[in-house]
């Protein structure tokens, strides 16, 4: 009768492809332990955040101004965490927008600090800063002007034999948008 092969600890780490494997295998999950424990975080700079903002509910809406202008119309945000979570973190993830409106009672030029959140919470991510730490919002009424066009047409000569009759303008009206700061006086159009 043959002698049976018996299990043995010995022999099977005494064959080197079984010894790379494991090898291979313990040394992926002790760096890995090491990388998650150890981990004490790092810093990342998130750039082109838009700056967004709001006039619902504030002095600004009741008097019916709007922000024109924003510069910069994006920053960069500072955040620190664990290398592993802040690495995913993109623009599309952070708001930035004024700390407050309520002070924008008029129309002119605001210079507003500025603060930065997740849109959706983050667990052991933290916002450092944001660079820079204000913007310039310029605020203005918008207003709707009409006008009635009409005809002036002095130098025109009429050959005779010809009939004149009253000259007309296409379109009879026009009418614009725009700022109350920037709205012209339009009182006649020559032709």
């Amino acid at each position: 009768m043959e002698k049976m092969n018996r299990f043995s600890l010995d022999r099977i780490f005494s064959n080197k492809k079984f010894a790379i494997v494991v090898s291979v295998f313990v040394a992926i999950i002790a760096w890995f332990i090491v990388v998650m424990v150890s981990d004490s975080g790092g810093v990342v700079t998130v750039y082109d955040v838009p700056i967004t903002f709001a006039t619902e509910k504030t002095k600004a809406q009741q008097l019916d101004l709007d922000v024109i202008s924003i510069e910069p119309r994006s920053v960069a945000v500072k955040i620190r965490g664990p290398r592993y979570k802040i690495g995913l973190i993109t623009e599309k993830d952070i708001v930035v927008s004024p700390v407050s409106m309520i002070n924008v009672t008029s129309d002119g030029t605001y210079n507003i600090s500025l603060v930065a959140s997740f849109k959706t919470p983050q667990r052991d991510i933290y916002i450092d800063s944001v660079i820079p730490e204000s913007a310039s919002f310029v605020v203005d009424a918008l207003e709707t002007k009409v006008v009635t066009l009409l005809a002036d047409a002095p130098n025109v000569k009429i050959e005779p034999g010809y009939i004149s009759d009253e000259s007309v303008c296409q379109p009879e009206k026009l009418a614009w948008t725009s700022l109350i700061i920037l709205n012209l006086k339009l009182m006649r159009a020559r032709a």
